[in-house]
């Protein structure tokens, strides 16, 4: 049986981990109730689409890098076992905004963050010095919801997603309200994501939609959509460009994807993608489809003054390149793990990120 291993960091205080050995978790003590949102990084493995708070292990250091909502960066050693005593050391500032995705670029070695309120930024790690690389793509239209990024290693493009036309906004929390920006969007019930690519050798720069052909890689690119239930793959490589349905009707809402690269010295080994179920399905949001226009209006004033009715879930998948699901694990009433929003695997753990929680996870495979 996989055990679970939480991760928790207060910030700034309690940041050494603890080991509940009943139930195999790893928890904090005394963590602050208003501790900021972390994610871990794992660079050094480009993954597909997702990287909505990402979760990545840097294998060659052995290190995790975690940015907080409030746009704080952490370090801390990857730790061998849920008994680990590392601790979380502070090691710069991103700026205020909401940081969402990120990775470290392979051939510059600096931080690549999408930032909600930014765009798409570049943190110098030995320098601290920050940089807008795209708030608007070629055309001015800004990029109000930078969300997600994964970067190819042999051009250092970078594709990243532009979620929705509603721009988060500053909550009574002090933070930038995501979640928020999402449950609108969805109550619209208009596909207003895309993807852009931003190629700095390029000259200029540019920030666009991307399109077919770009090298002879013949490689794609997975992004989820989250108002669909659904995983979309771009031919980004292919002759026409095609689009086409990884997986639909699934159990929830996805949110992070990352893919898996075949074991070579394995024969059952094969290419698939983890999906991170952030939500489970919406009883509540059909309802609001079928009630058409006015009833999305009405719902969409109520969120002003109600939070909206999430329960927590807590669900991960592994599909093959064909769509077929592969593994399944999950907790349906949220009571151990919940809202996971990033996940990648390495080394046989698999590491999450979650949107609400104030710690990552990871599964022994």
């Amino acid at each position: 049986m996989p055990k679970l291993k939480h991760m928790g960091f207060s910030l700034p205080a309690g940041n050494r981990w603890e080991v509940n050995k009943d139930e195999g978790i790893a928890t904090t003590p005394g963590l602050a109730p208003h501790s900021s949102y972390c994610q871990a990084l794992l660079p050094d493995r480009a993954v597909t689409e997702h990287l909505k708070k990402t979760v990545e292990v840097d294998t060659s250091s052995d290190s995790l890098y975690i940015l907080d909502r409030n746009g704080y960066l952490y370090t801390s050693p990857v730790p061998d076992t849920a008994s680990s005593d590392p601790l979380l050391e502070k090691i710069g500032y991103v700026g205020p905004g909401r940081p969402l995705g990120y990775h470290i670029h392979p051939h510059t070695g600096h931080l690549i963050i999408c930032d909600s309120l930014k765009g798409l930024t570049q943190y110098k790690l030995e320098t601290k010095e920050l940089q807008i690389l795209a708030n608007q793509d070629d055309n001015g239209i800004p990029i109000t919801y930078a969300n997600d990024l994964d970067i190819s290693e042999k051009t250092g493009d970078i594709y990243f997603t532009d979620s929705t036309k509603i721009p988060p906004a500053l909550n009574r929390e002090g933070f930038y309200d995501t979640m928020m920006s999402y449950v609108l969007t969805a109550m619209q019930g208009q596909g207003t994501g895309r993807l852009l690519v931003y190629s700095p050798d390029a000259s200029p720069a540019s920030a666009s939609p991307p399109t077919s052909n770009r090298d002879s890689s013949k490689e794609s690119l997975s992004s989820s959509t989250g108002g669909t239930a659904r995983v979309l793959v771009d031919g980004l490589y292919f002759a026409n460009g095609t689009k086409s349905v990884l997986i639909d009707s699934l159990p929830g809402y996805p949110d992070g994807i990352s893919r898996v690269v075949a074991d070579t010295t394995s024969p059952d080994s094969v290419d698939a993608f983890w999906i991170a179920i952030i939500v489970g399905d919406s009883p509540i949001l059909k309802a609001v489809y079928k009630g058409g226009k006015n009833a999305r209006w009405l719902a969409s004033w109520l969120l002003q003054v109600i939070p909206p009715p999430v329960k927590p879930f807590g669900m991960v998948m592994k599909v093959s390149g064909d769509g077929e699901v592969l593994q399944v694990y999950k907790d349906p009433k949220g009571k151990i793990i919940s809202g996971i929003s990033g996940v990648q695997e390495v080394d046989n753990k698999l590491w999450m990120g979650h949107l609400t929680g104030n710690y990552v996870s990871y599964l022994e495979l």
